[in-house]
C-alpha cells in the first residue's frame, strides 16, 4: 500500500509542483502585507483579509490535487490489475484516502507555519490556526462524502454529483443571506469582516479551539467509514471507466 501512495505522488508530481508553487506565491503575498508597515488599522485589516484568502485558496488547490489522485487511475486495465494483487481493492482505495489525508495535513502545516511567521514579522495579532482547522474539517468532510461517488461513478459523474451538492450549499447560503437573521454581522462589509475576524479570534472566543479540534477529530470516523464504503464500491465503478 505504501508503494501505491508513493506512486500517486509520483504520477501527479507535475501538478503537485505547480500547485505547491502557487501556494508559496499566495503566502508570499501574505509576507508582503506583513512587511507593509505598522499596525495602523488598514494594514492590519489587509493582512487579516489576505490571511483568509491564502488559507482558503490553498485548501481549494489542495482539493483539486486530491481529485487528480483518482483521475490518474481511471483505467480498467490498472483497476483489474491492482485488485488481483495481494492488497486488492482495499489497498488501492486506502492508499488514496491516506494520500488525501496527507495533502490536507500538508496544507495545515504550511498555512499554520507561514501564517505564524508572517504574524511575528508584522506584529499584527491574527492567528490563522482556527481558520486552518475549519478548512481542514470542511475538506475532510467533503472528501468523506464525495469520494464514494467518485469511486462508484468515476470522476466525471462523481464531480457532477459533487457540483450538485456544492450548488445546493451555495443556494442554502444565499437563501439564508437573503432571508435569515444577519444582525450579528452588521449592515456593512466592514462590520461583516470585523465580526468574522472576531468569530475566529481565540482571544475573544477561547472555546473556539476546543470546538474546532473536536470537529476535526469527530470527522475522522466518518472518513474511515467512507473508506470502507469506497472499498466495496470500487469494482462496481470500474465498468464505468472510459478507458
Amino acid at each position: 500500500m505504501y508503494g501505491l501512495i508513493i506512486k500517486d505522488f509520483y504520477v501527479n508530481r507535475k501538478y503537485s509542483i505547480i500547485f505547491a508553487a502557487a501556494i508559496v506565491l499566495l503566502h508570499a503575498l501574505e509576507f508582503l502585507a506583513a512587511m507593509s508597515g505598522e499596525d495602523d488599522g488598514s494594514n492590519s485589516f489587509i493582512f487579516k483579509l489576505l490571511g483568509v484568502m491564502v488559507v482558503f485558496s490553498s485548501f481549494y488547490m489542495i482539493g483539486m490535487l486530491q481529485h487528480g489522485l483518482f483521475e490518474s487511475d481511471e483505467r480498467k486495465k490498472w483497476a483489474y490489475y491492482v485488485t488481483s494483487t495481494e492488497g486488492g481493492a482495499a489497498a488501492q482505495i486506502s492508499a488514496k484516502y491516506i494520500s488525501v489525508y496527507l495533502l490536507c495535513m500538508g496544507g495545515v502545516i504550511i498555512c499554520n507555519t507561514i501564517g505564524a511567521l508572517a504574524a511575528d514579522l508584522s506584529g499584527f495579532s491574527f492567528d490563522v490556526m482556527p481558520l486552518v482547522l475549519a478548512a481542514f474539517f470542511s475538506q475532510m468532510l467533503l472528501r468523506a462524502i464525495d469520494i464514494p461517488f467518485v469511486v462508484a461513478f468515476g470522476t466525471k459523474r462523481g464531480n457532477m454529483v459533487r457540483g450538485a451538492v456544492l450548488v445546493l450549499g451555495i443556494l442554502a447560503v444565499v437563501t439564508y443571506a437573503l432571508y435569515g437573521d444577519l444582525s450579528y454581522f452588521g449592515n456593512s462589509m466592514d462590520t461583516f469582516w470585523e465580526k468574522f475576524f472576531e468569530l475566529f479570534d481565540m482571544k475573544d472566543n477561547p472555546r473556539l479551539m476546543v470546538v474546532l479540534l473536536t470537529a476535526a477529530l469527530a470527522v475522522m470516523p466518518l472518513y474511515y467509514l467512507s473508506c470502507r464504503l469506497s472499498c466495496r464500491l470500487y469494482l462496481k465503478g470500474v465498468d464505468g471507466y472510459d478507458k
